[in-house]
C-alpha cells in the first residue's frame, strides 16, 4: 500500500516536502540549490511511477537520463528506487554511467 501511494506522488510533491526542512539543514539546502530548474520543470509533474518508467524505457537514452537527473533531488531518486524491483535497479543502473 505504501509503495502505491509513493508511486502516485509527483516529483514536485517530494521536492516541495523534504524530510528535513530547507531552513533546518545545510545538506538539504545544498541539494535543493543544486537542482537544474530547466530539467526539473520538465519532470516536476511526473509521478514517481512515470519517472521510473522513463528511466527503464528503451526509448530513453543515456543523454536523456544525464539531463533529467540534474533536475532530481536525492529524495526523488530514493522514491524511485523504493518502487523498483531488484531487476529494475540493475537495468536502470546500466543506463547511468558514473
Amino acid at each position: 500500500a505504501a509503495k502505491q501511494v509513493l508511486s502516485e506522488m509527483t516529483v514536485a510533491d517530494i521536492r516541495n516536502n523534504p524530510v528535513i526542512a530547507y531552513e533546518d539543514d545545510c545538506v538539504t539546502r545544498l541539494i535543493q540549490d543544486d537542482v537544474n530548474e530547466t530539467a526539473y520543470n520538465q519532470i516536476k509533474n511526473w509521478s514517481i511511477s512515470e519517472l521510473r518508467e522513463y528511466v527503464l524505457s528503451d526509448e530513453t537514452s543515456v543523454d536523456d537520463i544525464a539531463f533529467t537527473r540534474k533536475g532530481l533531488t536525492s529524495e526523488v531518486v530514493a522514491a524511485v528506487a523504493k518502487i523498483c524491483s531488484n531487476a529494475d535497479l540493475i537495468y536502470g543502473a546500466k543506463k547511468m554511467p558514473v
